[in-house]
């Protein structure tokens, strides 16, 4: 069984290895509660470039991560992952769309452009 060290608050996730994505200039992980607004300085003993890689890293034992919970939520549910700080939100980060506008697009095109207006626009 492995040993799980509590995490009580922010501070304490500061000294806990984490996971981090390589490509991200991030050079911090913001979290929000109410009117409270806090950093954590990463400081990270596996970085990946992959998301797959990530989950895997987590499931393995090797440190704390933050990605969307639809990516964790059956670890979550099925008792493989933890969800820590279920009191603090992350900032959200925007999603870019580039694609030629024409009077051709695919039907394809466009519903894959709707399907994420719809699920990720505001």
């Amino acid at each position: 069984m492995r040993h799980i060290l509590p995490i009580w608050s922010l501070d304490d996730l500061a000294s806990h290895q984490l996971i981090t994505f390589t490509p991200s200039q991030r050079l911090s992980w913001t979290f929000y509660k109410k009117d409270i607004t806090a950093q954590v300085i990463p400081t990270s003993m596996v970085k990946v470039n992959n998301s797959h890689a990530i989950l895997n890293a987590a499931l393995a034992g090797l440190g704390i991560v933050i990605q969307p919970k639809v990516l964790l939520d059956a670890d979550i549910k099925a008792g493989r992952l933890i969800q820590l700080l279920p009191d603090w939100e992350l900032g959200k980060k925007p999603l870019s769309m580039i694609y030629y506008q024409d009077q051709h697009m695919t039907p394809r095109t466009r519903s894959f452009i709707n399907f994420a207006l719809t699920t990720f626009g505001q």
